[in-house]
C-alpha cells in the first residue's frame, strides 16, 4: 500500500508559495506527492508554473477542472482568494477530498455554520500558524494554572 498523499493545490501565488515551500518539504520526506494546481492566473506565474511542470504537475486554470480530471486526487490545500473559499470547499467536500483550508475559513459566520453542516466527514482543516506548537501548549497550560496571574 502507497501512504504517499496525492494532494493539489489551489492557489499558487501569494500565501501559495508558502505552501508550495512546505510541500517541497514534505515530498522530499515521502509523506506527500503534489500531483496538479489551479490558479486562474497560473500564466503570472511562470518559474512556479515552469518547476511545477519539471515536476510532473499538471495545472489547471480552474480548479473545478482539477477536482474533476484528477480522478486519484486525496486532498487539496486551498490557498486561493478569501472571497473563494466558500465556493471552493464545498466542492471539494462534494467531491469527498481531504481539505486544509487556509485562514481566515470563510469570510461571514453564515458560510462557517453551513461548512461545518457539510463537513460530515470532518474532512476540513483549518490552517493557523503554530496553534500546535508546544510553545501555545506551555503558555495556555501557564494562563489555565495562573502563573501569570490576572492577565488584563
Amino acid at each position: 500500500m502507497n501512504a504517499t498523499l496525492r494532494l493539489g493545490l489551489i492557489g499558487v501565488g501569494g500565501y501559495g508559495e508558502r505552501h508550495l515551500d512546505v510541500i517541497r518539504k514534505l515530498q522530499q520526506m515521502g509523506t506527500i506527492r503534489l500531483v496538479a494546481a489551479a490558479d486562474t492566473k497560473i500564466h503570472r506565474y511562470s518559474d512556479t508554473a515552469a518547476e511545477l511542470r519539471e515536476g510532473n504537475v499538471r495545472l489547471y486554470e480552474d480548479y473545478e477542472k482539477m477536482i474533476s480530471e484528477e480522478s486519484y486526487l486525496q486532498a487539496v490545500a486551498i490557498a486561493a482568494p478569501i472571497p473563494f473559499h466558500f465556493e471552493i470547499t464545498q466542492k471539494c467536500l462534494a467531491r469527498d477530498l481531504f481539505i486544509y483550508l487556509e485562514k481566515p475559513a470563510v469570510p461571514l459566520c453564515e458560510q462557517l455554520d453551513q461548512l461545518i453542516r457539510l463537513d460530515v466527514k470532518c474532512r476540513v482543516a483549518v490552517g493557523f500558524q503554530m496553534i500546535e506548537s508546544r510553545w501555545n501548549a506551555l503558555i495556555k497550560s501557564w494562563i489555565e494554572g495562573g502563573k501569570l496571574g490576572e492577565i488584563r
